[in-house]
């Protein structure tokens, strides 16, 4: 029997395998499980017959898929000169095939319930003509009889993207699930790793529904269910976790987002609209937790800043919102070191700076000022070579803080240099190019105008001028070039007639 059992399963995995075929088709023809089972004495007759008829239609199904396979072939054959011909035979092929798999599924459901393989070859069969609902009917019997089988479950998760009624499913593995955990840990393991499939399946459904609210709570449990079999025998490799679980909360994330935007969209103020956006950046930062670096997560972090400053409509954003999305990007930086969320730091620290500045909260925007410094320096600390990075930290004290202007020019010469260097690049893309273009001369109009603060006109008409040649349309660059020239002009003076 177990031989038999094993000649089962390797057929069911090697569908293709020529010599295994030949060995299932013997045995069906010469009816050796029959005999197998009256030899044994004490084995299931019934069990026998229920394997039979499995490798009988597994030997069938078999047949069915090489006619499909070579249809087309036949086709040809038969019409070489009449494609309308071998189109209608091919047609016809198809038709014949499909009526076959349908005969053959009703056939095996006659001697379902004694073995897993029956179970796992029927449902392979229901849901391979598009018998959705059957199948998954025949899929929650199957894991009701044996929770514990491999190849059961591989189909529960290679299939719940198209499981009409995954509820019914879920609730059956969710219910003994901690009777496995207690009873046998292999059983739990592979349960909750089906349970986290088929819970990432419906919160994606849900999502599509734009029902966030429950999308986040289906996802937040497919990450819980994959934080719990991590103490278990399991079938996933420590890998494969890591990134189910990292994708289930960034799902999760973009959920509460979406809760939290249609809140916002009657009430910017709304409080379920705030706990929601929390939600989302816990989410995204389990992910990045889970990830160190993950690429969707990452992406998130800025669509949930974005989200926060515009909350839906972006001709209504206050300073207020102005604020949480800097604040953001200031606890996220600090969690991850990240280049690009200290810029973004840095970058709304000189904005909301100025803002305040401009209302006369002094001291307010000082504070600011010195923030966004501290986290350029930061930034530059991580990506040493992104001349608008470099750029970006000098201004602030040249234009803002008014001090260390050595530091300040140091830091424009230094971003030039490498923006020129990269421009220099034959090879450079066109992207890379520009952006580097523009933040050097940036750094050069910078220089100059320090040299300027400094009443060096020498310096100041050396760098213009060198400017004056690679961005000679810049209205900045224009305004700055007649700045000097009028530095340079004598004063008039006023003398008696």
């Amino acid at each position: 029997m177990s031989d038999a059992l094993i000649r089962l399963d390797q057929a069911l995995v090697q569908q293709f395998s020529g010599e295994l075929w030949s060995e299932v088709r013997e045995t069906v023809a010469a009816g050796q499980l029959a005999a197998l089972a009256a030899r044994d004495g004490g084995a299931d007759l019934g069990l026998c017959l229920a394997m039979q008829r499995t490798l009988s239609v597994l030997s069938r199904r078999q047949d069915l898929l090489e006619r499909e396979a070579f249809a087309g072939d036949r086709a040809r054959s038969r019409h070489p000169d009449d494609e309308q011909a071998a189109t209608a035979w091919i047609d016809a092929e198809y038709a014949a095939a499909a009526a076959g798999f349908n005969g053959l599924a009703d056939e095996l459901s006659f001697a379902e319930g004694r073995l897993p393989q029956t179970s796992y070859l029927l449902v392979e069969l229901l849901f391979g003509q598009q018998r959705d609902d059957e199948a998954g009917q025949a899929l929650a019997r199957g894991l009701a009889l044996w929770p514990d089988d491999t190849g059961l479950h591989e189909q529960a998760q290679a299939w719940s993207g198209v499981l009409l009624s995954p509820e019914h499913l879920l609730n059956q593995l969710e219910r003994r699930v901690d009777v496995f955990d207690i009873t046998d840990a292999d059983f739990a393991g592979i349960a909750l790793e089906t349970i986290s499939v088929l819970q990432t399946a419906m919160g994606k459904a849900r999502y599509a529904d734009q029902e966030y609210a429950l999308a986040g709570l289906h996802f937040d449990r497919a990450s819980r269910a994959l934080q719990r079999v991590r103490s278990m025998p399991r079938q996933w490799g420590q890998d494969e976790l890591d990134y189910r679980e990292a994708d289930a909360l960034v799902n999760a994330a973009y959920s509460y987002m979406g809760l939290a935007l249609a809140q916002w969209k009657p009430d910017r103020a709304d409080e379920t609209g705030a706990l929601a956006a929390e939600a989302c950046e816990k989410a995204l930062t389990d992910a990045l937790r889970t990830i160190p670096g993950h690429a969707d997560a990452s992406e998130a972090v800025l669509w949930l800043g974005e989200s926060l400053m515009k909350k839906g409509d972006d001709t209504a954003v206050t300073h207020g919102d102005v604020a949480q999305m800097r604040d953001l990007y200031g606890r996220m930086a600090k969690r991850f070191d990240n280049a690009v969320w200290w810029n973004n730091f840095a970058f709304w620290c000189r904005e909301t700076g100025s803002a305040a500045e401009g209302r006369g909260e002094l001291d307010e925007a000082h504070k600011l000022y010195e923030a966004s410094y501290d986290a350029y320096q930061h930034t530059i600390a991580l990506a040493p070579d992104n001349a608008r990075y470099v750029n970006d930290t000098g201004l602030m004290l040249l234009y803002h803080l008014h001090r260390d202007l050595d530091v300040a020019q140091e830091l424009f010469e230094r971003a030039w240099k490498l923006g020129a260097d990269v421009c220099e690049n034959p090879f450079v893309e066109d992207d890379v190019h520009d952006f580097n273009f523009e933040a050097y001369c940036d750094a050069m109009l910078n220089l100059s105008r320090l040299h300027l603060e400094r009443e060096d006109l020498a310096a100041a008409d050396e760098v213009m001028a060198l400017l004056l040649e690679l961005a000679p349309q810049r209205p900045d660059v224009r305004m700055t070039e007649a700045e000097i020239r009028n530095a340079r002009a004598p004063a008039a003076t006023n003398e008696p007639g």
